[in-house]
């Protein structure tokens, strides 16, 4: 039973984690465009587009991969170690429904929320941006 918990615990973990990562970089891509979007309606040169649109594609890569690390390490603070100090093998503990909402699965619905807040930022950055090139043609 303790395997199947563990097993369950993992796969939520890295599930809400591919759910955060994807959202991050679904917004980083959505800012790429409106870049490309924005930039000749302010009176920016094509040509030097080019060079903007590839350093941003550095930099939102490094940032992308910061984001990745930073989630996954947050997301695997949500479950306490396993180690066998923690806890003896004899006794088990109260269960995650014991505990209530403040250890496990909750701590990861609260985990999955703050690690979303960068991709909702970047999507109301890109919003706003979207909304001022439509208000200025």
């Amino acid at each position: 039973m303790k395997a199947i918990r563990k097993i369950a615990r993992v796969l939520s973990v890295y599930i809400l984690w591919l759910l955060a990562v994807a959202a991050g970089f679904l917004a980083l891509l959505r800012l790429y465009n409106t870049l490309n979007l924005v930039w000749p309606i302010f009176g920016g040169d094509p040509f030097v587009l080019r060079g903007v649109a590839r350093v941003y594609v550095v930099i939102a890569g490094v940032i992308w991969m910061i984001y990745i690390f930073v989630t996954e390490w947050h997301f695997q603070r949500s479950f306490p170690s396993d180690s066998p100090s923690s806890v003896s093998e004899d006794e088990e503990g109260p269960s995650d429904a014991q505990k209530g909402w403040k250890s496990g699965y909750g701590v990861l619905v609260q985990r999955f929320a703050i690690a979303l807040t960068v991709p909702i930022v970047l999507f109301i950055v890109d919003a706003l941006l979207r909304w001022v090139t439509v208000r200025v043609r």
